[in-house]
């Protein structure tokens, strides 16, 4: 069985600037690093699927530095068809998700969304398995408790207190 963290990019690692460019958080790509290196295979979700080929998409952000097994959501679907559609092949290919965590600044997208667990027989509300970090600063270690106990992640992240407030937690 594997575990999937569901990411996408804007406002999770590639982060828009006051001048309105954008930078990388090499903080949000160390802590997916982290998760990737516990055998947590990144399904990207990110809408830039939808105007980039898949392709070059995954190398960009492998050149980036994400590492580990990763992969795109079919371009033109939406989110909770992509998360459905990977569920649905997982099991059909003999390695179903055990668990999975959507990491995504956009929270709106996944309220009253349902997908249907092959494994658990079981609809699963997305919003139970949605981590929102700040789209200002990115995902950064306060997420990543949640992040854990969603994928079933032994971890020493430490909970609560808000760390979020400066360009220094980039």
């Amino acid at each position: 069985m594997k575990k999937v963290m569901f990411l996408d990019a804007d406002g999770v690692f590639i982060l828009g600037t006051p001048e309105g460019g954008v930078t990388l958080s090499s903080k949000a790509i160390e802590l997916i690093n982290w998760i990737t290196s516990r055998g947590v295979e990144v399904c990207f979700v990110t809408d830039r699927r939808n105007n980039t080929d898949p392709a070059a998409l995954l190398d960009l952000f492998k050149l980036y530095g994400i590492t580990g097994e990763l992969s795109m959501a079919p371009p033109g679907t939406d989110w909770q068809a992509a998360i459905q559609s990977a569920l649905n092949h997982s099991t059909l290919y003999g390695n179903p998700i055990s668990h999975f965590v959507i990491v995504d600044d956009a929270p709106a997208r996944y309220a009253g969304q349902t997908v249907r667990s092959p494994l658990h027989d079981a609809a699963l509300e997305l919003g139970e398995h949605l981590v929102a970090p700040c789209n200002r600063f990115g995902l950064l270690e306060k997420s990543m408790p949640e992040i854990c106990h969603l994928l079933d992640l032994k971890h020493n992240f430490v909970t609560g207190g808000l760390v979020e407030t400066s360009d220094a937690d980039l």
